[in-house]
């Protein structure tokens, strides 16, 4: 008997033992039965832990599952849709509500190495969607990481590289450029056990039947919401003309979430800054001539430092900003993100610069010159 059918036959006998109709709903029990007896994850059929999701998380997955927009890349894809599609709406956050109150993670527990440890540097480069504490975030529809299996987030972050259709799916693009900037196989194990090694956050309450997690399903109410979880705790943080909103959950991701100005602020629309050669006798146009992304990053803002300088504003005035990175050997081809951000971060976000502008960082095919990896254009609001 194939898996699939083995996982489903099982699943659908233990209703029909216990005088249930096969096809009746399937209850938290009969969940565990997959996901293990504490809903602590099951490596040998794929069952990730459930008990430390959110409600909200497993509520959305089941529906996804039920309308069949998951679960059709893999075999045990398919027993989760058989199971949901025999669930209400209310029979759904019941069972939700139901797996992901058991508090019991013992069987997560894992002792954190030096290389898992070594691994928390690279998990900024994923907190912006997972949170802080990698306990989720509701308004992106991102999953707590937090004391979930290693091994299936390291199935899960293969699945996201490996991926064939990313361009089709912003989400699922954001992924792949974070997980392949992070260095490859070794990295991925690291940073699995790392997200492992964590106490699970701790959860909202439940959702009680409400129907708010069907409905954050779509991109724009997820766009609201985020505005929405962040407008009453903004603050102007330069010129009073000014509004800077942070990213959600507490993130402390080195970017605003947008940025606001008020009628009649000056705009300065800057050109892309390209970086100096590092070594300009090393041979034209060479890796020794230009460095690496961080190097010529820290070229390209030490000359836009100068420049904004001379029109007389600075790094704290820059509400918008878009990178344009080329990919790079060191990374398979793909841009090299942890480097600029290593650079960036010398700049924003620090105890004498916290202005944080709005910003989009993409990989392009190459830039004016050979070699060159790295050029940044920023739009600055002049104070009064």
């Amino acid at each position: 008997m194939q898996p699939v059918a083995r996982v489903l036959n099982v699943v659908l006998l233990s209703g029909a033992l216990a005088g249930v109709p096969v096809m009746a709903a399937p209850t938290q029990d009969q969940c565990l039965l997959c996901h293990g007896v504490r809903a602590q994850g099951n490596e040998a059929i794929g069952a990730p832990a459930l008990n430390v999701l959110a409600p909200w998380y497993v509520t959305d997955q089941l529906r996804a599952y039920r309308a069949g927009q998951r679960g059709g890349d893999d075999e045990y894809g398919a027993v989760m849709q058989a199971v949901a599609a025999v669930l209400s709406d209310e029979q759904i956050v019941e069972v939700a509500e139901a797996v992901t109150a058991i508090d019991d993670h013992t069987a997560l527990a894992s002792a954190a190495s030096q290389a898992t440890v070594d691994a928390a540097a690279s998990y900024p480069a994923c907190a912006g969607c997972h949170g802080e504490d990698a306990g989720g975030n509701r308004a992106l529809g991102a999953p707590a990481l937090a004391g979930q299996n290693a091994w299936y987030l390291r199935k899960r972050m293969e699945a996201f590289v490996g991926a064939e259709d990313a361009v089709e799916d912003s989400n699922l693009l954001a992924m792949q450029a974070s997980l392949s900037s992070l260095g490859g196989a070794q990295a991925l194990d690291q940073l699995s056990q790392y997200l492992s090694s964590l106490p699970p956050a701790a959860q909202p309450d439940p959702i009680s039947g409400q129907q708010e997690s069907a409905k954050m399903n779509t991109p724009r109410v997820r766009a609201a919401a985020m505005l929405a979880s962040t407008v009453l705790a903004a603050a102007p943080l330069a010129a009073q003309d000014v509004t800077r909103y942070p990213l959600p959950n507490g993130s402390t991701f080195p970017i605003a979430l947008a940025v606001e100005t008020s009628p009649g602020t000056t705009l300065i629309h800057h050109s892309g800054l390209t970086p100096r050669p590092v070594d300009p006798d090393a041979e034209r146009f060479s890796k020794a001539y230009w460095g690496d992304t961080k190097t010529q990053a820290m070229s390209v803002f030490s000359r836009m430092e100068a420049s904004l300088e001379n029109l007389g504003v600075g790094f704290g005035d820059i509400i918008k900003m878009t990178v344009f990175l080329v990919g790079t050997e060191e990374t398979g081809g793909r841009l090299d993100f942890a480097g600029f951000m290593e650079a960036y971060t010398q700049y924003f976000g620090t105890e004498e610069q916290p202005n944080l502008p709005a910003r989009s960082a993409v990989q392009v095919a190459g830039l004016a010159a050979p070699g060159m990896l790295v050029e940044v254009e920023v739009i600055i609001a002049r104070p009064e």
